[in-house]
């Protein structure tokens, strides 16, 4: 029973970040929920960390995504590149279990991480700033893409901007003053039923527009074999974050819960969820600090937290999508912006 109900408040906070994560990833929203399908499962299934919550992330996703657009020569080619990324990065891993790799953990801690986190704060809210004010700038025409976004804030949406700019202050507010609310959650559910009601996508608001519905079917990435061999190295950059970072927040709640972790098993673990992402079309995964405190503070107890939670991401695949494809883009980028802002604490 208490699993159950980590799971549902755990749920809660997975479909909008996944949801937002997968933007950042530079693939369609819906490939965030697929990720966290096949990671939920597969880190349930091999993880000795009770309270880490696998799945897309902002800063592996923003890896992701600056690994993979070199490759791409068509648009359809982003989701079969990222989904190959998800599967190397989980054959790094696991190459790092094989060869009993874990004891790199005792070198391990947060501030050797701090400083790439840092920037990348910075980079996931610059990121999303178009986004936010509803902008559409071809930012190669500039030199940097915060300088294109000052020289077009003339030609913002202005009612874009009122739902992206409210959005980062209600879950701010929301995340101090009642932190137990599913703050993105509400911002989405809020989002939708202000565009529903006022048909603010008929006012020049931005929506998430067509999720396709259904279980995701496993399969193997389309690409050539080049870019197989030039994704390798980005891919073993993505794992040398993707581990140290979920196996830092795995031994944080470790040491609250009481309980040991295995070094080597971990890396399995994170290298599966990868996999399992990966032949779902899913994106990078790794262990969500943010995510993993809600499921810790939620009174979860076993592993079986993440396998009830993917299952909840299956039934909002199969019923629920036509609610989140009226969400406005501002919404989505308000809650990245978020997570942004979270890492200058390395909080994601």
């Amino acid at each position: 029973m208490a699993d159950g109900r980590a799971a549902l408040t755990v749920w809660a906070v997975v479909v909008p970040q996944s949801l937002a994560y997968a933007t950042l990833a530079g693939v369609p929203s819906v490939h965030g929920l697929y990720a966290a399908v096949g990671a939920l499962v597969l880190y349930a299934l091999f993880g000795t960390c009770r309270d880490l919550n696998m799945g897309a992330e902002s800063t592996v996703a923003l890896m992701a995504a600056a690994a993979v657009a070199p490759l791409v020569v068509d648009p359809d080619d982003m989701i079969e590149l990222t989904s190959l990324a998800a599967l190397l990065v989980g054959g790094w891993c696991v190459l790092g279990f094989v060869f009993r790799l874990g004891f790199i953990s005792e070198f391990l801690s947060r501030p050797i991480l701090a400083g790439y986190v840092f920037g990348s704060g910075i980079i996931i809210v610059i990121s999303q700033l178009e986004s936010l004010f509803g902008l559409d700038i071809d930012t190669n025409l500039y030199t940097t893409d915060i300088g294109a976004v000052v020289r077009n804030l003339g030609d913002a949406d202005g009612l874009t901007t009122v739902i992206g700019l409210s959005t980062v202050v209600l879950v701010l507010g929301l995340r101090r003053l009642l932190p137990k609310v599913p703050a993105p959650l509400v911002a989405v559910a809020l989002g939708i039923v202000l565009v529903v009601a006022f048909d603010l996508d008929e006012e020049g608001v931005a929506v998430v527009g067509d999720i396709e519905s259904g279980v995701p079917v496993p399969g193997v990435p389309n690409v050539s074999f080049d870019q197989f061999t030039q994704l390798l190295l980005p891919a073993l950059g993505i794992a040398l974050l993707a581990y140290p970072d979920s196996f830092l927040t795995a031994r944080s709640l470790s040491s609250v819960g009481g309980y040991s972790l295995d070094a080597d098993q971990e890396f399995l673990a994170v290298g599966a969820a990868n996999l399992g992402s990966g032949l779902l079309q899913g994106i990078p995964v790794n262990g969500s600090q943010s995510r993993s405190f809600v499921q810790a503070d939620a009174g979860g107890k076993s592993n079986l937290v993440g396998l009830v939670c993917a299952v909840l991401v299956l039934v909002t695949l199969l019923f629920l999508t036509g609610l989140f494809e009226r969400l406005p883009d501002a919404v989505l980028a308000g809650i990245v912006i978020v997570a942004g802002l979270g890492l200058f604490a390395l909080d994601d």
